[in-house]
């Protein structure tokens, strides 16, 4: 006889700031939905150690339902376990869930005199509030100073410590952190000044920590959520995935089990689950089709050394298109998990031209995000002809680096340590004044063996610039030599962007198969490969939904298309894209190719649309996990309900074929058939639509409130067509 498991919220009881969600093997009492107080059981009966735990089993379908009401497939292994945490001090005191955290700034001149200053808590049950600590502070005291004296007078003092954790998360910041879950709304603090000290305290803020899904990622110490996906010794695929394939694995959770982030309804990234009726089409991650058939892509097999490259990463194009393709699942730098190396596109060389400069956006032959060149003792001038990116040794003393002195204490770099950044070339807007700053995106950890096994080829290194024919992935390591890249005496802060420098520079090379390795005095003159992560950032929709408690639950929340074009990270979506739709990655004028005026590309020739801009990003007109006529909108940024309302009475099936895609492919489209088109070249480029008799005259359809649109407007967030309101977003599992 099955075993029935439901997913169920059992506790979130809190633990030093760790709470876990423990799942049972049955659920008959609705309550069970709830956070619970107390402790949970496993499916053995024993109880949850901290509060955590993890059901096993299988389940019949009889109880476990989907967000759409739909039971759960009888075949679905339920193996959950989440880490829920939300963030860490320096020191690794973890913020409680739901606690509120309070901070002031100090900011201003050095204090003028010596004296005392009167710093107030208010809190509810604190002891004596508002409660005021006397600190004293001397002449010429910095901010920094001032902020350090005030956190240990707050330590020292027994009802602070005991009701809040003190912390300063910078030099010249105060905070208290509850220690135990809570919304106040009297917690304040307040600097009084008795003394005649001229600094300025800035006003409080009061902002409540979040539960975090460490589903993916960030894992405690001791996780239980590799069991979320993975079966050490009974795996059903590659990488001991408990499902057959990426696909199958992200859809046993993603397919609506978890109550939340379903990705066959309806949301900003579109939908997977559209039907035959409505034209759909969708981003076909099953694993059945190849990353190379992608439209404007590589549609032969990568060679390897195309473009200058050495091989990382090019044979992804030959590689299954899956859910990974787009997103890691262990986390990345990015909104929604987005890959930080999609199509391995990341660590291949974006140089281009054959002298080797930098437009600083990727190689439209490659897509690629390295930057390979020399190792440079100085920073050339920057002008108009100068290199976008520039790998740059020096000391973490040099002003050109901005690195901070809180910084430095944090990441262990003394003023005299050597390092190495990337520093890219900025403009003032006008292309009449340039100057170079350290380049902040992260680099890329990790690498591929060469196909012989002899060692790992990095993404991020420093070799002799003449071994770099040594370094292509398909070429076998000649008999008894050994690896060419500077490992020894270096230290990479991937997250931070730099390397250290902390000892004797070594290599790994070998004479008839004994190490030999070489000695370099600096790293000047060697070749760097400088792998940058893509980072997408997409701001999210202000209306947000809780599972499970405000504060203490995970919280639910959006991509809001209003910010798909937002100042920098507009352009950052379709570069994402270009990962494996490198053609379409252009502006719309004509390029200069085969000796004439023709079309852009490098897979294929054609003209065009703009997509290297932030006001013109794919995901102004595409969905990225699909479309059809359920998620579609108008012009006016109407779908089928609100056109049913506005347009036709109430008339559901009129609306939805109003906004059926008419086309043989609805290509992923956000609005229907080309209103998409009508809906921006209403102002951009409008001359030929603008100069007749109707535009003036004549509505548009039989909304009476609606004419001409004006441009392109952003679609508000929540009124969009496939916005889940809380009541419909929330799906407790029953």
């Amino acid at each position: 006889m099955k075993k029935t498991l439901s997913i169920a919220i059992l506790s979130l009881t809190m633990l030093f700031g760790t709470a876990s969600f423990a799942l049972a093997t049955s659920v008959t009492d609705p309550s069970q939905v709830l956070p619970a107080v107390g402790d949970v059981v496993n499916d053995n009966g024993l109880i949850n150690a901290n509060k955590s735990g993890v059901g096993v089993g299988t389940n019949d379908g009889s109880k476990v339902v989907n967000g759409d009401d739909s039971p759960v497939a009888t075949d679905i292994n339920v193996i959950k376990s989440t880490d829920m945490n939300s963030k860490f001090l320096a020191d690794g005191t973890p913020i409680v869930e739901g606690a509120q955290v309070i901070s002031v700034k100090i900011n201003g001149a050095k204090a003028t005199a010596d004296g005392n200053i009167n710093v107030i808590i208010t809190a509810t049950g604190l002891t004596g509030s508002p409660k005021t600590i006397v600190v004293a502070v001397k002449k010429d005291d910095t901010p920094n100073a001032i902020a350090t004296k005030i956190i240990a007078a707050l330590k020292l003092d027994a009802d602070v410590s005991a009701q809040f954790v003190v912390d300063g998360a910078n030099p010249d910041d105060v905070k208290l952190i509850q220690k135990a879950p809570a919304i106040d709304a009297t917690m304040n603090i307040a600097i009084a000044d008795g003394n005649g000290l001229t600094y300025v305290v800035s006003a409080v803020s009061t902002v409540a920590s979040e539960g975090v899904q460490r589903t993916h990622g960030e894992y405690q110490n001791n996780t239980n959520s590799c069991a979320s996906c993975h079966q050490t010794h009974t795996g059903a695929s590659d990488n001991l995935l408990f499902k057959s394939g990426v696909y199958e694995t992200c859809t046993a959770c993603h397919d609506g089990t978890l109550g939340f982030y379903n990705v066959f309804t309806g949301s900003t990234a579109g939908t997977f689950g559209g039907s035959h009726d409505g034209n759909a089409s969708i981003h076909l991650a099953t694993g059945l089709m190849e990353v190379k058939a992608a439209p404007g892509g590589n549609m032969q097999v990568a060679t390897n050394g195309t473009s200058g490259t050495d091989g990382l990463g090019e044979h992804t194009w030959t590689g299954e298109f899956t859910c990974s393709s787009c997103h890691a699942p262990h986390g990345s730098y990015s909104s929604r998990l987005l890959h930080y190396n999609p199509n391995g596109i990341a660590s291949v060389p974006m140089k281009d031209d054959a002298t080797g400069s930098y437009t600083g956006t990727p190689d439209a032959a490659t897509g690629g995000n390295m930057v390979r060149d020399i190792v440079v003792a100085a920073i050339p001038v920057a002008d108009e002809t100068s290199p976008a990116y520039v790998v740059y040794q020096t000391t973490a003393a040099d002003a050109a680096l901005g690195f901070s002195a809180a910084f430095k204490t944090q990441y262990g770099l003394l003023d005299a340590d050597k390092v190495v950044v990337v520093m890219k070339k900025i403009g003032d807007g006008h292309a009449t004044a340039y100057s170079y700053v350290r380049d902040t995106n992260p680099w890329i950890f990790g690498g591929e063996y060469k196909e012989d096994h002899s060692y790992k080829v990095n993404f991020t290194k420093f070799y002799p610039a003449a071994a770099v024919a040594d370094l292509m992935v398909d070429v076998d390591t000649a008999v008894g030599t050994g690896d060419p890249q500077i490992t020894v005496g270096l230290t990479f802060n991937y997250q931070q962007a730099f390397a250290k420098i902390t000892g004797a520079l070594k290599d790994k090379q070998k004479v008839a198969n004994v190490s030999a390795p070489n000695t370099y005095a600096t790293l000047v003159g060697t070749q760097a490969d400088i792998s940058r992560a893509f980072v997408v950032n997409l701001a999210m929709d202000p209306n947000i939904a809780w599972f499970g408690a405000v504060n203490s639950g995970v919280k639910i929340t959006q991509v809001s298309p209003a910010a798909y074009s937002t100042a920098g990270n507009g352009i950052a979506v379709s570069q994402f894209c270009a990962a494996c739709h490198t053609d379409y990655f252009t502006g719309s004028d004509n390029a200069i190719a085969d000796g004439g005026t023709g079309g852009t590309g490098v897979w294929s020739k054609a003209f065009r649309h703009s997509t290297n801009s932030d006001n013109y990003t794919c995901l102004k007109c595409h969905f990225a996990h699909g479309t059809d006529v359920t998620v579609m909108m108008d012009a006016q940024d109407r779908g089928v309900a609100t056109a049913a309302t506005v347009l036709f009475g109430g008339d559901t099936a009129k609306a939805t074929a109003y906004l059926l895609d008419k086309n043989p492919s609805s290509a992923l489209k956000r609005y229907t058939n080309m209103s998409v088109c009508w809906k921006c070249h209403t102002s951009s480029h409008s001359v030929g639509l603008m100069n007749n008799n109707y535009v003036n005259n004549v509505k548009y359809d039989a909304d009476t409130t609606n004419d001409l649109t004006n441009g392109f407007t952003a679609p508000a967030n929540s009124v969009l067509p496939y916005f889940k309101a809380q009541t419909d977003i929330i799906k407790q599992p029953q």
